[in-house]
């Protein structure tokens, strides 16, 4: 996804009578890309992530110590007690808050 600026900048060539495929090669995105942000006549907004699982932040922690740090035996965990969200929303918030074996910990293999 392009930046609000690099949007904002499509319109304002768009505006000065710039062609799509001038303003695509100066700002280096497709033209595809660049005709939809022209055809909305607005920036595209980003959308904020949802904040469904943060109620359970130390719930999921605690299971995923117990679990071993498997990720499936937590949610499987998590709907037997009624907490309803799917597994991808469970991995990203494990992604987003480094649950799991720091970086620095992890064995390294070589093959």
């Amino acid at each position: 996804m392009l930046s609000k600026s690099k949007c904002i900048a499509i319109l304002e060539l768009q505006k000065r009578g710039h062609r799509i495929r001038q303003i695509a090669r100066t700002l280096g995105a497709s033209r595809a890309t660049v005709r939809s942000i022209i055809k909305k006549g607005t920036a595209p907004v980003q959308r904020q992530p949802s904040k469904k699982v943060e109620p359970y932040r130390t719930r999921i922690k605690e299971l995923h110590s117990q679990c071993g740090g498997n990720l499936v035996q937590v949610q499987r965990k998590l709907v037997a007690q009624g907490d309803q969200f799917s597994y991808p929303t469970l991995t990203r918030f494990a992604r987003r808050n480094r649950c799991g074996v720091a970086r620095s910990d992890r064995i390294r293999r070589d093959l």
